[in-house]
């Protein structure tokens, strides 16, 4: 992910932690895959997503947005507002977003923990109400020959955790407390400010551009001491603290851009600090630094046929910090075992430099066909989590062990894409496959943990694997009123080394969605719009050794929206939309969830309500 070319850097190796971005904020965003895509760095192999800048307001131009969202699932109410305006040469933009949320709900009365079965109240999950807030302001100027935009922006969360999901739950712990909004311990609490400069420089046949970021991300874990079962309690509530420091810097400079034949060149330079508290181990303080130098080619012919091809060359250093954690002797009183567990992190001082690069073609062919093409090799720096975590993730359920001789991930991948499109249909079919030499995973070991409430041992390791798949796409435009939408995917994984599948490969899944246009009027700016979705995932049954199968399931999604014009003049509008997920409020499990240990399903029939007010 990268927020005008910045890579968003925080907490993020969890999949329960979300990227500290305002959702209100992010108004245009691109996939950008093949060659393109090593300007945001090596490890980009299934591409980037990119968050757009806001469009630049008109001269003399003021504009106006506000939106209200309400769910029904955790009764949760959102609101944001933004401001955009610009005089001749100088623009600004603000926007300011809160929402506060309660419990969400699941179908279910009861969940599963350590061979035992703890009830659910209300079919609603105890603590796991929250609040967020977040802030953005945008100052830009636009000069003959260049152009300046400052980025800042602040986002905070606090969240309870689940009761069930974190430390040991206890029947007096599940009961009601009677307020579905309260955040009691556990809880997370996440801040991540972010400054951003973007600067221009346009030449007769040249464009400079230079992206540089700050950011700074604190994330905290309390929990009581109690309910870890340790002996003798610590002081406080502080589980975890993890503080990471990120300074990155861009440059770019293209020549002939937008031509039929464009050359980019550029160097990428980050530096990381992270620094770790609380009475709980699992990431130590490292440092890292990563510097890269890029060039991309792009030819369009005469026939409308594009060539594209880049390399990418990147070095890095890590500098990991020794911890041994001499309160693991009050825990484990088998001195042989308590050894091995106290030394919970080594110091790893480790340099890396590899080497990535990617050939791409698109060619249409016939009257409606496209045929693109890619070719490439690419690496990751494997993480710190990665290379040296020893100790418990709560809510996932496991105790994650890092290996600090992990090598790079390697990758080499043959993608292509088929596409057609007519004035009624567009289809696209992209099947690809990988190879890795070495492919960075979570293994589930088979092992129990000493530790409380650890749970099973998952070691980091690096085997020999193959990835392939296919993504398609269908959408029928039968009339003026009504259009289909068949998409799905499937991935498939598989150790050669171990001859089994890689763990927690999604299984495979497709939607097929009906649009209906049922009012048209002169006073909409958009027409009256139906649209109801059959999602189907199948079972996982082909996983890797200790892993969970999962049940495949069918759900039914629909929505509601419109748009009213209010000022014809300043095109000013309401846009108004209702929605509902899960509609059979069906119990199905997602294979990637950490809550299908506890027989935990997705969450319940959830109703959303929208509104969005524009002025121009």
């Amino acid at each position: 992910m990268a927020d005008q070319d910045i890579k968003q850097e925080g907490q993020q190796w969890g999949a329960d932690h979300g990227l500290e971005i305002d959702p209100f904020e992010v108004e245009q965003t691109e996939i950008i895959k093949g060659p393109a895509s090593l300007t945001y760095g090596s490890d980009a192999i299934g591409g980037v997503i990119r968050i757009l800048p806001s469009p630049i307001p008109g001269v003399n131009e003021l504009k106006a947005n506000g939106q209200v969202l309400y769910r029904s699932v955790n009764e949760s109410f959102s609101q944001s507002v933004a401001v955009t305006g610009r005089g001749q040469k100088w623009h600004f933009r603000a926007r300011l977003s809160n929402s506060d949320f309660g419990d969400y709900k699941v179908p279910a009365d009861k969940f599963y923990y350590n061979n035992w079965w703890l009830p659910i109240y209300n079919q609603k999950l105890k603590n796991t109400a929250g609040k967020e807030q977040s802030l953005s302001l945008q100052l830009g100027y636009i000069g003959t020959h260049s152009q300046l935009l400052f980025t800042y922006s602040v986002f905070h969360n606090k969240t309870g955790f689940f009761a069930g999901a974190h430390g040991i739950p206890t029947i007096s712990s599940m009961n009601d407390d009677g307020d579905d909004r309260n955040i009691d311990l556990p809880y997370q609490q996440v801040t991540h400010h972010k400054l951003l400069m973007r600067y221009l420089k346009i030449y007769e046949h040249a464009l400079l551009t230079i992206n540089t970021g700050l950011q700074y991300n604190l994330r905290e874990e309390h929990s009581s001491p109690h309910s870890h079962g340790l002996q003798p309690l610590p002081e406080g509530t502080l589980e975890l603290a993890m503080k990471l420091a990120t300074v990155q810097n861009t440059i770019k400079y293209s020549i002939h851009p937008g031509s039929n034949n464009e050359w980019n060149f550029g160097t990428d330079i980050s530096y990381q600090d992270n620094q770790r508290g609380g009475y709980y181990f699992l990431l130590p303080a490292f440092n890292r630094t990563t510097g890269a130098l890029f060039a991309t080619y792009q030819r369009k012919t005469s026939n409308n046929t594009t060539i594209s091809m880049g390399i990418r060359a990147d070095l890095a250093s890590y500098a990991i910090k020794a911890y041994r954690d001499h309160y693991i002797y009050q825990i484990i009183k088998d001195t042989v075992k308590a050894q091995g567990y106290a030394q919970r992190s080594q110091g790893v001082d480790r340099f890396f430099g590899d080497v990535s690069w990617s050939i791409g073609l698109s060619k249409p062919f016939l009257d409606h066909w496209i045929l693109r093409a890619n070719l490439s090799r690419s690496f990751r720096l494997p993480s710190a989590i990665e290379l040296s975590s020893n100790g418990i993730h709560h809510g996932s359920f496991r105790h994650e062990l890092g290996n600090k001789d992990l090598p790079t991930e390697k990758s080499y991948q043959l993608d292509f894409a088929l596409e057609y499109s007519n004035e009624a249909i567009t289809c696209s079919f992209s099947p690809f496959f990988s190879y890795h030499p070495d492919f960075i995973f979570l293994n589930p070991s088979g092992e129990w943990s000493y530790l409380p409430d650890a749970g099973q041992v998952w070691n980091y390791t690096a085997e020999e694997a193959i990835r392939s798949g296919v993504e398609w796409q269908f959408n029928w435009k039968l009339n003026n009123f009504i259009a289909f939408d068949f998409s799905g995917d499937y991935v498939y994984s598989y150790s050669l080394s171990s001859h089994y599948p890689i763990p927690l490969t999604p299984p495979l899944s497709s939607s097929l969605t009906v649009h209906s246009d049922l009012v048209k009027k002169a006073w909409l700016s958009k027409p009256l719009s139906f649209a109801a979705t059959l999602n189907a995932t199948s079972s996982q049954n082909n996983v890797a050794r200790n892993e969970l199968k999962t049940p495949g399931y069918l759900t039914v999604d629909a929505r509601l929206s419109s748009a009213i014009q209010i000022n014809k003049g300043k095109k000013s509008s309401l846009n108004v939309y209702l929605s509902v997920t899960n509609l059979l409020n069906n119990k199905y499990y997602n294979h990637l969830s950490y809550y299908r240990f506890l027989e935990l399903p997705e969450p319940a029939r959830n109703f959303q309500i929208g509104l969005e007010f524009n002025y121009r």
